[in-house]
């Protein structure tokens, strides 16, 4: 009887150690693929079959949507071999908004031996925080410095990043329009006063919103953006020119048939100047309304 009992015994002790092997096992792969989700160097495919969310410039970005990080990579530099024409209205980015009223107080550029990456304008504490043009939410989280930020990632490529907020409205993966409330105003995170931290972004790399927003008449500074190496900071001082486009820029060849683009030009402008619609010239070009512009290519009218 004793025999017995001991080998039941010893049967319950091996089936005791190989269950808990089996959690151990499972609990190291959980550990393991939420290490790699929280990789700021790897994507989250998963999130593209979430319901019917469309991701907006996945031509630009592929299959990468990081709900975690505004670099998607510590390492990469932007560089870009043309200079790219980006439409700031389009038929998805149909309107802009001011993120907030208030004046500017402190620029893009270097500040203090350190890099400041956006533009901070002035807001009360709970002041309503807007996107500025129609976009999904990237990002909605407590981000170190820069305290609880939204990011927008918009249909034209740009991102928009809204720092330093009370309070979080805006979720991950929210589709929003232009003028649809993000947060509410504040100074988490580095903060030493009561404002809105405002960036604007291409490919992971910020630049001067001043090239997008027109701040003093709360406004678009023009209908496109003409991206080049110089748009971006790299740790140097950033060209801020930023050329107006005159009726001169607009010429066709001599045969009249096609058109060369020229800074600031947008299928709309170019149109509208040739008396044809943008309809017509995406048919005739094979391009759609949403196809990025580069200086010096033909289309034909």
């Amino acid at each position: 009887m004793k025999l017995k009992n001991l080998i039941l015994i010893l049967a319950l002790l091996a089936v005791s150690l190989t269950y808990t092997q089996a959690q151990k096992v499972e609990t190291e792969n959980e550990l393991n693929q939420n290490d790699e989700i929280a990789n700021p160097d790897t994507t989250t495919p998963a999130v593209f079959s979430v319901g019917n969310l469309i991701i907006p410039s996945q031509s630009i970005y592929g299959n990468t949507w990081d709900t975690l990080y505004i670099r998607l990579s510590r390492h990469k530099k932007v560089s870009i071999n043309d200079s790219i024409i980006l439409s700031l209205l389009t038929a998805d980015n149909s309107n802009f908004y001011m993120p907030v009223p208030g004046m500017v107080l402190s620029e893009f550029g270097w500040r203090h031996g350190r890099v400041h990456a956006g533009i901070d304008l002035r807001l009360a504490k709970g002041d309503s925080v807007h996107s500025s043009f129609d976009g999904v939410v990237r990002i909605s989280r407590y981000f170190s410095g820069y305290g609880n930020i939204v990011v927008v990632r918009h249909y034209n490529g740009l991102e928009t990043c809204y720092a330093h907020l009370s309070k979080r409205i805006a979720k991950v993966n929210q589709e929003v329009k232009a003028g649809e409330v993000l947060g509410l105003g504040g100074r988490t995170g580095r903060a030493t006063c009561d404002h809105l931290h405002f960036e604007v972004r291409y490919m992971e790399e910020p630049m001067d919103p001043r090239l997008v927003v027109d701040f003093q008449n709360q406004k678009i500074s023009n209908d496109s953006l003409v991206v080049t190496n110089d748009s971006f900071f790299h740790r140097k001082n950033t060209s801020s020119k930023h050329k107006s486009t005159s009726p001169s820029d607009f010429k066709m060849n001599k045969n009249g048939d096609f058109y060369t683009i020229k800074q600031g030009d947008t299928l709309y402008s170019i149109a509208k100047r040739n008396h044809t619609t943008v309809a017509a010239l995406c048919n005739n070009n094979n391009i759609s309304e949403h196809s990025i512009l580069h200086l010096g290519q033909k289309i034909k009218l």
